[in-house]
């Protein structure tokens, strides 16, 4: 359970960032990747990576990374990005 304490500090904290639009997609890219890497190995120790602490951290991924694009305007209602969307925003299948 401590993992995904960490994870809730890390993104509680990032959030800001995230909906700032005085910094540039690609700046709050460069933090995302810098600290996606520190953050998902520091509980790698005291847990075993299995199908479902995998599909976690990808919902915990593309969750912030909806956070920086934002949502998208359709037919005068808004709504929030298709994971193919990010995918294709992000220029990374590993979210």
């Amino acid at each position: 359970m401590h993992f995904y304490t960490s994870l809730l500090h890390y993104f509680t904290t990032l959030v800001p960032l995230l909906k700032s639009q005085s910094v540039s997609r690609a700046e709050k890219m460069k933090r995302y990747k810098i600290l996606k890497g520190p953050v998902v190995t520091s509980g790698a120790e005291f847990w075993t990576l299995n199908k479902d602490v995998a599909n976690r951290l990808a919902a915990f991924g593309r969750k912030l990374v909806r956070r920086m694009f934002g949502g998208i305007k359709v037919n005068g209602n808004w709504r929030k990005r298709y994971d193919e969307e990010l995918m294709q925003l992000f220029g990374d299948s590993d979210i």
